[in-house]
């Protein structure tokens, strides 16, 4: 009798063991049969310490991705870019009071560029972020002034135009977002807001070239001037997740040059990352210029504004 009770006893503890196992060998796999882990791979990682987060991350997005906000250490991550600003300028002038306005198309300008290079390059750390924004442009025009038998006159302008735009950035709110479907997965991308101060080194050289014919004499006189400066200004980024693959950001940011010169750039671009570390934007910038002195009469300076679209393509590494 007792070794019956004994029997029983043991029976049911045999069956509750078998059930605990089941139901455990069980959620695991139904679960892993969605994603392709065995359960191997869950017993395995149950008895490894706790995953990297970056790792879950690059799993399910496929990509170290530059606008998701982790709060952990993490290595240096860099943005590479080349674009193009195609700009229109417009704008109106005081000479001693008297106002002109004038408008040149970039078409005209286009016509004018011998060569130019355009290039943005970003380091991500944490929380920081660092980046150089670099435009040179090669613009000529030249042509016959006058054409006499006797006397003849040719003059050309060269205009060399840098820019440099140096920024550190802090993150100073992100906020966590879901999205899935196109991904193939559930993704967690943050919206980011950064503060950044910075500045602007430009340099501009301007070179007159006249040549003047007498006869069979030829003179030929060229004079250069340079230009440069460096202006500190402060601003504020905005990076929106629109799905696994799309990003709206949005930069806005001022200097004050003098009391009586400043300037304020914007601008607003859509991202899409259609491969694993490369992504394409098309948007639009502003650049506004304003400097006078005096009034009425006396009145000298200029109101210029550029604005036009923006495309490129850059690489995450």
């Amino acid at each position: 009798m007792t070794h019956a009770r004994y029997s029983g006893g043991m029976m049911k503890r045999l069956c509750l063991a078998a059930g605990l196992v089941l139901a455990i060998t069980c959620a695991p796999q139904a679960h892993a049969a969605d994603d392709g882990t065995t359960f191997r791979e869950v017993l395995t990682a149950m008895k490894a310490p706790a995953p990297d987060h970056r790792q879950v991350l690059t799993r399910t997005y496929g990509v170290d991705h530059p606008n998701c906000c982790r709060p952990w250490k993490e290595r240096i991550r860099w943005i590479a870019s080349i674009y193009a600003w195609l700009p229109d300028v417009s704008g109106v002038t005081w000479d001693d009071g008297v106002r002109s306005e004038f408008d040149v198309p970039f078409s005209s300008i286009d016509s004018i560029t011998e060569s130019g290079w355009v290039t943005y390059v970003e380091a991500r750390k944490g929380k920081w972020f660092f980046a150089l924004d670099f435009i040179y442009g090669n613009l000529r025009e030249g042509g016959t002034i006058l054409d006499g038998t006797l006397l003849g006159i040719d003059a050309e302008v060269r205009v060399q135009q840098w820019f440099l735009d140096v920024y550190l950035g802090y993150r100073i709110w992100s906020d966590a977002m879901r999205f899935s479907g196109g991904c193939g997965t559930c993704v967690t991308r943050c919206r980011e807001l950064y503060a950044f101060a910075g500045g602007r080194y430009s340099r501009n050289e301007v070179t007159l070239t006249s040549r003047v014919r007498f006869g069979p004499a030829m003179t030929q006189r060229r004079t250069t001037t340079v230009e440069e400066r460096f202006d500190p200004f402060v601003g504020v980024k905005f990076a929106q997740p629109l799905g696994c693959r799309w990003t709206l950001g949005l930069r806005l940011w001022g200097m004050i040059e003098s009391e009586n010169l400043w300037h304020t750039q914007g601008q607003l671009l859509v991202d899409y990352r259609f491969a694993r570390r490369w992504h394409a934007y098309l948007g639009v910038r502003s650049e506004r210029m304003e400097s006078s002195s005096g009034s009425g009469a006396t009145k000298n300076g200029i109101r210029m504004l550029k604005w036009g679209p923006v495309i490129g393509v850059g690489f995450t590494f």
